[in-house]
């Protein structure tokens, strides 16, 4: 499979902008750990929750890796920068079409760490949990569930974030978590 090489340029055209404005809704992260060699952004989405992104490419050359093992990364993280949905996601190849698959994955994380923390629909002052589903049914399908209260337990509250990728014949739209 051949690397589709970029700039930072063409990388961050693909990155959201406003709608009226068109000033970038992204930032880049100061350097900080291991990914010091590339750029990483982040895109501020609620409170502390915010959406990160490795991009592969160097900090020097502004230019993504030619060869090798380096994928485009997406993860949603809390104000400790711990992943808040765990190592769900799946890493982006730099093949032609990187750019879709992008644009694909940071509206799923949009939409998901727009529910972290969210009132519970069922019994109100429970907030509800975003978790991902490890079912061989299931296999990252996000669902939220109700975490409870500090006054009170969890009501039992789940509902499934997406409908199935794809369902095995025989099988609806229903599944184990």
């Amino acid at each position: 499979m051949a690397v589709d090489t970029f700039t930072a340029t063409q990388f961050e055209a693909v990155l959201p902008r406003h709608k009226e404005t068109g000033e970038p809704l992204w930032q880049i992260q100061s350097q900080s750990g291991p990914q010091d060699r590339e750029l990483v952004y982040q895109i501020p989405v609620q409170g502390s929750v915010r959406i990160i992104i490795r991009s592969s490419i160097n900090r020097q050359t502004g230019i993504s890796a030619d060869a090798g093992e380096d994928s485009i990364r997406v993860y949603v993280v809390d104000a400790m920068s711990k992943p808040v949905f765990g190592k769900f996601q799946a890493y982006i190849t730099r093949a032609k079409g990187w750019d879709v698959r992008l644009l694909a994955m940071l509206k799923r994380n949009y939409k998901l760490a727009m529910m972290v923390g969210a009132q519970c629909p069922n019994c109100k002052p429970g907030r509800v949990v975003v978790r991902i589903s490890r079912s061989e049914a299931n296999p990252n399908r996000p669902f939220m569930t109700c975490s409870g209260s500090p006054d009170q337990l969890a009501c039992g509250f789940f509902q499934w974030l997406e409908e199935p990728v794809l369902a095995a014949k025989g099988q609806g739209k229903g599944g184990k978590k």
